[in-house]
């Protein structure tokens, strides 16, 4: 499948091709998205990245990349061929039919989009998924207050869990798609947000499955910051994850 935004070309291969951490690490990259869940048990970041930089006339991989403490999953997913000219939001679009899981209460947007773009973009994305409506309800209720949220998401889950509830689930209108994603591309949320990120990851290791984990802490706060490089991320200065 290829879409063409100008010039500019990006071709998905119809089979995925194993790749390695090691090569994704081995060059700077240029992130396109940024997805994450938390959950105490194993919190888990999605990232579809470019391994290396959109200069003009070069060919790159795309790979994507599935981390949790417990499995990683990275592959190869297709090339992108940069031209002179092009629109980043185009090139992104044709991404969000990936495999991303549930709905993700943690979004990193790249820096090849302004803030209004971003909004838009996400926006879309968010419409994807169908537990999306949920977590637009659960992020209002504790909105820039995740420890608690997902403290009730646990609650919820095990309730649950003795009596199924049967559900039908109605995707997000556009209006609530856009007011989900201003809520968690909001300063107030997404650094909150981040730290629990980073605490659950280091949690679900030390107290939920000690000894099994495959991504130590420090290896993933190492992959994690050469996988946001190139996004616009929450300063954490003065935190302790």
């Amino acid at each position: 499948m290829a879409t063409t935004t100008q010039d500019t070309q990006i071709r998905l291969f119809e089979t995925p091709r194993p790749t390695t951490l090691r090569q994704v690490m081995a060059q700077q990259v240029t992130t396109f998205l940024v997805a994450g869940i938390v959950n105490p048990f194993g919190p888990t970041l999605n990232a579809v990245v470019a391994a290396g930089m959109l200069d003009p006339g070069v060919t790159l991989p795309i790979m994507r990349l599935m981390l949790n403490p417990f499995s990683q999953e990275i592959e190869t997913l297709g090339e992108i061929s940069v031209a002179e000219s092009w629109r980043p939001s185009a090139v992104i679009y044709p991404l969000f039919d990936l495999p991303f899981g549930s709905c993700p209460t943690l979004v990193l947007p790249s820096q090849l989009l302004d803030a209004e773009r971003a909004a838009l973009l996400h926006a879309d994305f968010l419409q994807r998924f169908d537990d999306a409506r949920r977590v637009l309800e659960d992020v209002k209720q504790f909105f820039g207050n995740p420890w608690d949220r997902v403290s009730m998401e646990m609650h919820r889950s095990t309730a649950e869990m003795k009596n199924p509830i049967t559900e039908a689930k109605r995707p997000l209108d556009e209006k609530e798609a856009t007011d989900l994603a201003g809520l968690l591309l909001s300063e107030k949320h997404v650094r909150p947000e981040f730290q629990a990120f980073l605490c659950a990851w280091r949690g679900s290791i030390t107290h939920i499955a000690p000894g099994l984990a495959t991504m130590s802490f420090n290896e993933f706060a190492h992959v994690l910051a050469h996988l946001t490089f190139s996004c616009h991320t929450p300063d954490l200065s003065g935190s302790q994850a």
